[in-house]
């Protein structure tokens, strides 16, 4: 379990420690609030949603969004990450973080 934890925590606290220089702007959104209530981990659940809650900008779940993810999963992106990246765009964000990569938004453009 530790493994797992730590290939988690590593890539976040890179990104966290951006947000916190000013260097990237935190978006928080829907689609990150329902997939992360699911995590089985407690820990990992209070503190990601702690985190999301600090964002300044929230987006949440429209018709737009819904009917983006739709068309980005015929281009062969799962569901969720569909809404997660139509999220993203709907903020004009530039770049969207996972727990594996980051992806700039304007290659699906």
């Amino acid at each position: 379990m530790i493994g797992s934890e730590t290939f988690w925590v590593k890539p976040i606290l890179g990104a966290i420690i951006l947000v916190e220089m000013g260097e990237f702007e935190l978006i928080s959104s829907e689609t990150l609030l329902f997939e992360e209530q699911k995590t089985p981990n407690v820990h990992r659940q209070r503190y990601v949603l702690n985190l999301l809650n600090k964002g300044p900008i929230f987006i949440p779940l429209n018709d737009d969004i819904k009917k983006r993810a739709q068309v980005l999963n015929q281009m062969g992106i799962k569901p969720v990450d569909a809404l997660h990246l139509a999220s993203a765009e709907a903020a004009s964000a530039d770049y969207l973080r996972s727990d594996r990569l980051i992806v700039s938004t304007n290659r699906f453009s």
